[in-house]
């Protein structure tokens, strides 16, 4: 049909249908409720197509629930997203984004992807952002190898927001577990993530966000609100969360780790070794310092 506005043809792909071409070359479908419309422009480009065979991946190879992987920060999450996520098509497996782009990207439809996964501060509440069942699953690491961890990538990259105070203030593991400063940033990272950042963002905070102009949403969407759960109640609130989850993993064992999930999901089981940062010099190094 033509538009009135821009005068581009458009039409509708139905689902396992061909285009039919008419003699003034005009793409005609009937529309159903759940179609994406094209303009005769793109299809002439070739986007059209792509976006089409996309769409149907997407509906022809899509589970019945949504894999959401919980990643704590310095849980060696990284790696073991990768594993998980190298059983799904990239169309399936929404990308690592920052936190406001779920909301203020249009393309980042959460409804769209059978793998959710990263730093999350709304993960706690995607069963209520997703139509369907969720599973989700989660690493957790043993406490002093987090907090070298932590050490080692402050003091080693630029980006990280506390690399400068780092570098000039607590450039020793020692220094740095006991500086009054990072007192907060290292006393017990887990069970703060779970018990206040990944609930951070509840649908009533996301809500103001977006009636923000853009840049002030992407703002709030980028940092962790002030929390309302006191201190004391964090753990608790942590451990009640934790026995949610229908996988909790070890960092220090990612290959039993990943063959749960894939027994939960019917895959292929793992056989090969997994050798990481914790066999390196320089980690049992800092463990021996930190025992100390």
């Amino acid at each position: 049909r033509d538009t009135s506005v821009t005068g581009v043809q458009t039409c509708a792909l139905p689902i396992y249908s061909p285009a039919r071409i008419l003699p003034n070359n005009r793409l005609v479908r009937i529309r159903k409720s759940n179609e994406l419309s094209y303009s005769a422009r793109e299809w002439v480009m070739g986007t059209g197509i792509i976006k089409w065979f996309r769409n149907q991946k997407r509906r022809m190879f899509r589970n019945g629930h949504v894999l959401y992987f919980c990643h704590i920060p310095k849980t060696c999450g990284t790696t073991f997203d990768r594993m998980i996520r190298s059983r799904f098509t990239a169309e399936l497996a929404a990308p690592i984004a920052e936190n406001h782009a779920y909301f203020t990207d249009p393309d980042l439809n959460l409804e769209q992807y059978d793998l959710i996964s990263g730093h999350l501060f709304f993960g706690y509440h995607i069963p209520d952002m997703v139509s369907r069942p969720v599973r989700s699953v989660m690493l957790l690491r043993e406490p002093r190898a987090l907090l070298l961890s932590m050490f080692k990538h402050g003091i080693q990259f630029d980006e990280d927001p506390v690399h400068q105070y780092i570098k000039n203030n607590c450039p020793t593991p020692e220094q740095f577990f006991k500086d009054p400063v990072m007192g907060p940033y290292v006393s017990n990272p887990m069970a703060r993530f779970l018990g206040i950042s990944e609930r951070a963002y509840s649908p009533a905070y996301v809500q103001h966000a977006l009636a923000q102009p853009l840049e002030t949403s992407k703002a709030l969407l980028g940092t962790v609100p002030q929390s309302d759960v006191h201190q004391t109640e964090v753990l608790k609130t942590a451990l009640e969360r934790l026995a949610e989850f229908h996988v909790v993993g070890l960092s220090e064992n990612l290959r039993t780790s990943v063959n749960l999930v894939a027994r939960m999901e019917g895959w292929p089981l793992r056989s090969e070794e997994h050798t990481s940062e914790l066999q390196s010099p320089m980690y049992l190094v800092c463990r021996l310092l930190l025992e100390k």
